[in-house]
């Protein structure tokens, strides 16, 4: 990535090049997600010009906010509503895709995640329960806080009360996933939990109650792989950011464990067509029935939670693992 194109200020441009296959097929993957997402209504840096063959591209800079607070979160989840509700996607080259760069240590890694207290047996049960799901939406797969960047930059999705939107980036692993991805991908790397909460309960406010279990399942993988990536690391990790993920591993299992009560309270609700799940209170709730609350609530209590680590704010080992982790 190198300076502004020719006759531009630096800036306001962004110019990066590619000098092998791998880094022509991740700009032309760029430039294409950048204007197939600009098609959706999605907001993106502008791609300003590009070489067909994947060379170099320039684009705009974003300034980004704060990736914190109400405001960043309402555009961020509208930017991946309206990837999700897209066209879909025909990119020009294979998408990236993440594996593990050596599988020949899988042994060890079960043993160290056995010795860290995760059962292997549960990684891999995690794991595969978000692989069932259906690819069934346009889905980014990256998209995480380092890619979903607030800005006043141009319209598009705007945050409440701010002439902001939310700006994505990072493309290469554009293809079809498993609904709600993106946004709960989005919701394990805000930096602070009252986002996180708030985020999850628009989430489940507007989610047909069918895919709860499907949400719990991908809260449920991705609140423990970022931990699993820690500490199968074989470079030294920060003890105080493994231990972050740690708790944050309990609250992800904690919430897919309320998801799933509440549906199936829900489900055993005679016509129910979208549940009423458990309201937010200022009394923590652990489990509070569902058909007992009116419409409009989340399905799970209001808990006591911590701060949601900065370990899973990329960079963290893998950052852009889409999908799959530790095997």
């Amino acid at each position: 990535m190198s300076g502004a194109a020719p006759g531009r200020a630096p800036a306001e441009t962004i110019t990066v090049h590619a000098d092998d296959a791998d880094g022509r097929r991740r700009n032309r993957l760029e430039v294409y997600g950048r204007r197939w997402a600009a098609a959706q209504g999605v907001p993106v840096p502008q791609v300003i010009e590009a070489a067909e063959d994947g060379s170099r591209f320039v684009g705009r800079r974003i300034r980004a906010l704060p990736s914190e607070g109400r405001a960043y979160v309402d555009a961020a989840l509208e930017s991946a509503a309206l990837i999700a509700a897209g066209a879909a996607p025909r990119p020009p080259a294979p998408a990236t895709t993440w594996r593990h760069p050596d599988r020949r240590r899988t042994a060890v890694r079960a043993v160290q995640l056995a010795a860290a207290g995760i059962s292997p047996v549960r990684f891999a049960a995690a794991r595969a329960a978000a692989n069932r799901l259906p690819s069934a939406v346009p889905s980014h797969f990256d998209f995480h806080t380092g890619n979903v960047l607030l800005s006043a930059a141009a319209p598009g999705p705007a945050a409440a009360g701010t002439d902001a939107a939310a700006f994505v980036i990072d493309f290469e692993y554009l293809r079809m996933g498993p609904a709600h991805a993106d946004a709960l991908r989005l919701l394990t790397t805000v930096p602070r939990a009252e986002d996180a909460e708030y985020g999850l309960d628009l989430l489940l406010r507007t989610a047909p109650a069918r895919e709860w279990p499907g949400i719990a399942a991908q809260l449920r993988w991705l609140a423990l792989r970022p931990l699993a990536e820690f500490i199968t690391a074989e470079d030294p990790q920060d003890p105080h950011r493994v231990a972050r993920a740690r708790r944050r591993w309990a609250l992800g299992r904690a919430w897919a464990q309320d998801i799933e009560r509440a549906h199936g309270l829900a489900s055993r609700r005679a016509g129910a067509a979208h549940p009423s799940p458990p309201r937010r209170t200022a009394v923590p709730s652990w489990a509070v029935a569902v058909d007992a609350l009116p419409a409009g609530g989340s399905p799970r209590g209001r808990r006591p939670h911590g701060d949601l680590p900065g370990a899973f704010s990329p960079p963290y080992p893998h950052a852009h693992a889409p999908e799959g982790g530790c095997p």
